[in-house]
């Protein structure tokens, strides 16, 4: 059996959307998992969340997703240059802003091994009966 993984979603449904529709169209695979960072950057955060939780997709929580569910005051992420870093705050701000509490990565409803982004130096696992998803990002400061 093959396994379709995605990741680093951010937000970004018709991606989302061409990507799960390819994955069924694959007979051969047998379960999909997410690696976490659903939300941020593109504009449609719940709508993403709620199609995975809606495709029962499962997976572990990314840095964004850690910060966005727990209100952190950044998101984490590492930067190439200042303009990026001034872009990366207001889409962060506005990712928190609009991100409603029923669909926050870390509701019950949603199967991830969240872990707060202060203990990211330690791989954020969730293990099942068929799988270990493991990720690993890099801790706040």
């Amino acid at each position: 059996m093959r396994y379709a993984l995605i990741s680093d979603i951010h937000a970004n449904v018709p991606a989302l959307d061409a990507v799960l529709a390819d994955i069924s169209r694959r007979a051969d695979t047998g379960a999909t998992y997410h690696l976490g960072d659903l939300v941020g950057y593109a504009p449609w955060p719940n709508e993403t969340v709620e199609r995975l939780i809606d495709a029962r997709i499962p997976g572990v929580a990314g840095n964004y997703d850690s910060t966005v569910a727990t209100d952190y005051k950044h998101c984490g992420c590492k930067y190439e240059d200042a303009h990026q870093e001034v872009l990366s705050h207001e889409s962060y701000a506005w990712t928190r802003a609009n991100v409603t509490a029923e669909v926050k990565p870390t509701s019950a409803a949603f199967h991830f091994a969240s872990t707060c982004v202060q203990r990211a130096a330690t791989p954020l696992v969730r293990r099942s009966h068929s799988y270990t998803a493991i990720r690993r990002s890099t801790p706040c400061t």
